[in-house]
């Protein structure tokens, strides 16, 4: 791999070879397409994706170079990579907009010298302009006295979400402590482990065929090879769907019948991918656009099929009253709500009571 340009040069270059991280070495990710940043080749891991770092005492500094294609976008958190020390969240670094795409940029983390494990965390992705380009930020090296990547821990039961800019977290900040999936991975049991296969803008006509201005998987029969491809290996398997909102308020398909039975289809790609995974078949929340006649036909969908999918009313998960402004996107309590049930926005369910944690 190409190493650190010149341009990126400085002291820390004489304190430590750089370690280059692999696809593989990222946790709650699969091989990704590789991303070019000026001369560099990087690999991208999925969102939310966990480079794991052992630190050991005597260490006080640790230094990430990271790039972003994704530079400005909707979100104020769009480029950025969370910060977990031992398991808490730390901080949360971002290439600011004025940073060109062609460069990657060193964020430091001061320690108090005592071992401890810090997690980096792959932030929010989007949708590129061509199929499965997704656009987002990219650990290029780490650096630091004696420090190593832990190989991805094993898992019992793997838990993986697909969707668009709500399963991304949008609207929450910090993005990588409030959105859902880091709630429901703070309160996940000892050998679980929780995946994200996610885009802002994604629908799952993108990834049901490769016509004029389709950007994902070229069928849904790929789309569900990656998604068991993030459970692989567990005993307890389980796709979570929350994709739709782009699908119907992006009128992708011809009618709400058409995105319903292409909705069934994608359950059936991923019973036939691995039927010994389980599906939660999760409609809209509610939001500023109305979906009622869709999760009639979603839950009629998922009613021929309860062998391996439960329907879950995405109108239980959530008060509307957390939305953002946008009237689409939950805000940090929202994400609380969706995940734990609690708080002011809380509904009926959550994530939490339907995965049984």
């Amino acid at each position: 791999m190409t190493t650190l340009p010149a341009s990126n040069s400085g002291a820390w270059r004489g304190v430590s070879a750089p370690i280059y991280p692999t696809a593989a070495q990222w946790a709650d990710s699969v091989a990704n397409v590789a991303v070019t940043i000026g001369s560099l080749s990087l690999n991208q891991p999925n969102s939310h994706a966990r480079l794991i770092i052992s630190v050991p005492s005597g260490t006080t500094q640790l230094v990430a170079w990271i790039g972003n294609t994704l530079i400005s976008g909707v979100f104020s958190f769009d480029g950025s990579v969370g910060v977990y020390v031992d398991g808490v969240y730390n901080t949360s670094w971002a290439n600011p907009s004025t940073l060109a795409a062609s460069v990657v940029q060193p964020f430091y983390l001061t320690l108090d010298g005592s071992a401890h494990t810090v997690e980096l965390w792959a932030g929010y992705q989007q949708l590129g302009s061509t199929p499965l380009t997704f656009l987002g930020t990219q650990v290029y090296a780490v650096q630091g006295a004696g420090i190593s990547l832990v190989t991805p821990p094993s898992a019992i039961r793997r838990t993986v979400f697909y969707g668009d800019s709500i399963c991304e977290g949008g609207a929450s900040s910090p993005n990588q402590r409030d959105c859902y999936l880091a709630r429901l991975r703070g309160i996940a049991p000892a050998g679980m482990a929780i995946s994200q296969e996610g885009a802002g803008a994604r629908a799952l006509w993108d990834d049901s065929g490769t016509g004029s201005g389709q950007q994902g998987f070229a069928s849904q029969a790929l789309l569900a090879s990656r998604l068991v491809a993030l459970v692989a290996g567990a005993t307890t398997r389980e796709v979570v769907m929350v994709i739709g909102y782009n699908d119907i308020n992006g009128h992708r398909w011809a009618n709400d019948g058409a995105f319903a039975a292409a909705w069934g289809t994608a359950l059936d790609a991923i019973h036939s991918a691995d039927s010994g995974v389980h599906i939660y078949g999760v409609s809209m929340i509610d939001a500023a656009i109305d979906f009622a006649s869709v999760r009639t036909l979603m839950a009629a969908e998922a009613a021929t099929r309860t062998g391996f999918c439960t329907y879950v009313d995405g109108t239980t998960l959530m008060a509307s009253s957390g939305l953002s402004g946008d009237g689409t996107h939950p805000t940090s309590n929202g994400h609380q709500a969706l995940a734990l049930g609690t708080g002011p926005d809380a509904g009926t369910s959550s994530f939490k009571a339907m995965l049984g944690i």
